[in-house]
């Protein structure tokens, strides 16, 4: 199952740069950007493809400034 949703996301991923590949052809900066914006995502979305359990970034925040909020209470 995990192989289909990961199959899934990498042909969407395809199908954005296939769309877009003209306009981005023309300016190689903008392209740059976008071929690592969308590699990170997909990145990304396979990792919580295969390990939906990973803390999200509210629960980082918590984790890192927790100590911080309990020090400055009275």
């Amino acid at each position: 199952m995990n192989w289909t949703k990961t199959l899934g996301a990498v042909l969407a991923v395809f199908a954005m740069l296939g769309a877009d590949f003209r306009l981005l052809r023309r300016n190689p900066k903008a392209g740059w950007a976008y071929a690592v914006i969308t590699v990170f995502g997909l990145a990304l979305s396979v990792t919580l493809i295969w390990n939906p359990d990973l803390p999200g970034p509210s629960e980082w925040i918590s984790a890192v400034y927790g100590p911080l909020g309990r020090w400055l209470k009275p």
